[in-house]
């Protein structure tokens, strides 16, 4: 067979047939516009878009920020110390006493630099307390020279030395750990201290006769006795318990602002006490000797 049926173009009469570029513009020249159908959704449009506002998370970001940084100081402070070591430092005391300090303190390297202020705040007003209690006895001193009751001066003297370290043990103490280490359960203790020093800073203001502190009262209980330089001192040192009673509402204030931003709980705290009585080495040594009498006692 000759291959000469092959030569022609099949596609060649169906082409022809046709006449017409079917990708061609029409005659008008204008190219054909496809419309929408009726029912489609509306067009995209930036002012439909949802905005992601980022300042909170730019907030968040910051605060891990200065909180990485105030950790590396304070792992740069520590180690600066020798052998690591943190040796107690208050209260200062001579090198011939037979005591030494009690406690470690350190505002720069334990509590963030954010929350300085407010420790410190709650420090000096432990000192302020404290001197108050002691112009205490002076009023009282005065108050039983000019012929009042000795009774007032001996409680306080006990005041002082009583409520001046118990002060310190029961409120400052938790709010400097509370601080340091971001501790519910010491932020909870510091509250319910601290509202209780504040009560006992109302009684003593208004100075009950007979109850150890010069307050209101028995200044003009002195003014009545026409016992008018006692009465001027008790009168000063009232004032002074006055503001220990306000100041005490204004650190309470602001301690509890800046708790409730904390993240901390009452959840957290009964987690951390029971963390604390778990691994204490006093509880774990009792029950251990709890436990050995017992077997003992069951064995013989």
């Amino acid at each position: 067979m000759s291959g000469a049926g092959f030569d022609s173009n099949p596609f060649a009469n169906q082409q022809q047939s046709q006449g017409e570029n079917p990708f061609a513009r029409p005659a008008g020249g204008e190219a054909a516009v496809t419309k929408p159908p009726a029912n489609a959704p509306p067009a995209y449009t930036e002012s439909a878009a949802r905005k992601i506002d980022t300042t909170d998370l730019q907030r968040r970001q910051e605060e891990l920020e200065r909180k990485e940084a105030e950790l590396s100081r304070r792992e740069a402070e520590l180690g600066r110390q020798p052998l690591n070591i943190r040796q107690n430092n208050w209260p200062s005391l001579p090198s011939v006493c037979p005591c030494g300090p009690c406690f470690y303190q350190d505002f720069s390297v334990d509590i963030p630099s954010e929350f300085q202020r407010i420790v410190k705040a709650v420090y000096y007003l432990w000192m302020f307390y404290s001197c108050v209690l002691f112009l205490n006895i002076l009023g009282a001193l005065a108050y039983w020279i000019s012929g009042g009751s000795a009774t007032t001066f001996g409680l306080s003297i006990l005041f002082f030395v009583l409520f001046a370290p118990a002060a310190f043990v029961c409120w400052y103490r938790p709010a400097y750990k509370a601080f340091r280490s971001d501790s519910s359960f010491n932020f909870f203790f510091f509250f319910f201290t601290f509202f209780f020093q504040f009560i006992v800073s109302v009684i003593q203001a208004l100075g009950f006769k007979n109850f150890g502190t010069c307050g209101w009262l028995l200044g003009s209980t002195a003014f009545k006795q026409k016992q008018v330089a006692a009465a001027v001192i008790i009168v000063l040192i009232a004032l002074l318990f006055s503001v220990v009673a306000i100041a005490c509402i204004v650190v309470l204030v602001k301690v509890h602002r800046i708790y409730r931003t904390s993240g901390a709980s009452w959840a957290k705290a009964q987690e951390e006490f029971t963390a604390g009585v778990v691994t204490n080495q006093g509880v774990q040594q009792g029950v251990a000797s709890a436990a050995k009498s017992a077997f003992t006692g069951g064995r013989f």
